[in-house]
């Protein structure tokens, strides 16, 4: 059934008894429309399972719930009644994911702009800032364990390869997004494919920091395995984030101190837990 997925219509700013949403099924249109209060994170994949068995995203099946298919069934997006397939919500995985724009530039810059790589902006602002939504860990700055569980991490990303052909497109709601793949030619049952998304032109500065953006190809410009490339860029990011630090007021200040304190907190204590 198709899925529709709105706010509720409630003024009210009261935390609801529960944090699951609300469905109801309409039966004539097969519609199942989801209702969710509207200052929830919606992080799903924190809802805990009720059965040790169970699967899906809100943890709605078990593998009961399916059966062997016919050894002759295809699926194709273009199929009577099929479309786009859900693969995995993106991010955020965890409330941790969350950043105003301004503290994960920081992050980004300490980290040698390594969660950019990872990076969505949504729409949604977070304290009155514009939000980031990224999955890459607060103390390394790679992608956490939640991340590296889900399948969304693993879409390969087409760049300039034209013989690439993408099958996976982003889908963003006003503060998260989920990856969806659309599958042209049929596909048998055991058949893979491998998954591909196109960034297009808001990615390119991260390919050409990999080596494989228009620069490198067609100017012979190195990525950043080439140690003076890397630290030319990096002395220019440095000019831009003391620029922007400057222009900072100083609550904007405080919070970013507050945030990499409490990164230095949870550092400690990872190290304290490794130790012992």
């Amino acid at each position: 059934s198709s899925q529709f997925k709105s706010k509720s219509s409630t003024k009210s700013h009261r935390t609801p008894v529960t944090r699951k949403p609300r469905e109801a099924l309409f039966a004539f249109s097969g519609a199942t429309v989801t209702l969710r209060g509207t200052n929830l994170h919606g992080d799903e994949y924190q809802y805990e399972s009720e059965k040790d068995d169970s699967v899906g995203i809100w943890n709605e099946f078990t593998l009961d719930d399916f059966i062997e298919p016919d050894g002759n069934i295809t699926f194709s997006s273009n199929h009577v009644g099929c479309a786009l397939v859900e693969l995995d919500r993106y991010a955020p995985v965890i409330k941790a994911d969350r950043k105003s724009e301004f503290i994960f530039g920081i992050k980004d810059f300490l980290f040698a702009h390594e969660p950019s790589s990872w990076r969505f902006d949504v729409t949604e602002k977070l304290n009155g800032q514009n939000q980031v939504v990224d999955f890459t860990d607060d103390i390394s700055g790679y992608p956490h364990a939640a991340a590296r569980a889900n399948t969304a991490m693993y879409v390969n990303e087409c760049g300039h390869d034209v013989s690439l052909v993408e099958n996976v497109c982003s889908l963003e709601t006003c503060r998260s997004v989920s990856y969806y793949i659309y599958i042209d030619r049929p596909m048998h049952a055991g058949e893979t494919r491998e998954l591909l998304i196109n960034y297009r032109e808001k990615y390119e500065d991260i390919r050409e920091r990999r080596g494989y953006g228009l620069a490198n190809i067609n100017l012979g410009v190195k990525g950043d395995d080439d140690d003076v490339s890397r630290v030319l860029r990096n002395q220019r990011e440095r000019l831009q984030t003391q620029t922007t630090i400057m222009t900072c007021s100083e609550d904007e200040i405080h919070q970013s101190s507050l945030s990499f304190e409490k990164c230095s907190i949870r550092s400690r204590s990872r190290a304290h837990s490794f130790m012992y």
